[in-house]
């Protein structure tokens, strides 16, 4: 009698938990999805960079996150035409890659990356 009413009770209570666990499909609770590939954003420099720097800046990030081969953390900023990688990627050649396509942006001078390590 007392064996099955504690079964009849375990029963109950997992029958009203297992509506709420399913409806809860993230791997990890309290943790966002983010990809695993690149993030690269602007960084926040002391300089005021013109309207023309900020174009640049705005369309390397773009074609650095689109590149499927980029893996790590970039910062871009730009002063003059001349782009500044900071952060970190996953390989030396990645940090190649990352130069490679700065350098076919309009109106790009140089690329820096004096701050861009493979970690």
């Amino acid at each position: 009698m007392i064996r099955s009413t504690l079964q009849a009770a375990t029963l109950a209570l997992a029958a009203l938990a297992l509506p709420a666990m399913a409806q809860d499909d993230s791997p990890i609770q309290g943790f966002e999805a983010r990809s695993p590939r690149v993030e690269v954003v602007q960084d926040f420099t002391p300089f005021k960079m013109s309207e023309a720097d900020l174009a640049i800046t705005r369309e390397v990030i773009a074609v650095l996150e689109a590149d499927p081969l980029l893996k790590g953390n970039i910062r871009v900023s730009t002063l003059n035409g001349v782009v500044m990688l900071a952060g970190t990627v996953k390989s030396v050649p990645m940090i190649y890659r990352a130069v490679e396509l700065s350098r076919k942006i309009a109106n790009v001078n140089q690329v820096e990356t004096n701050e861009l390590w493979r970690g």
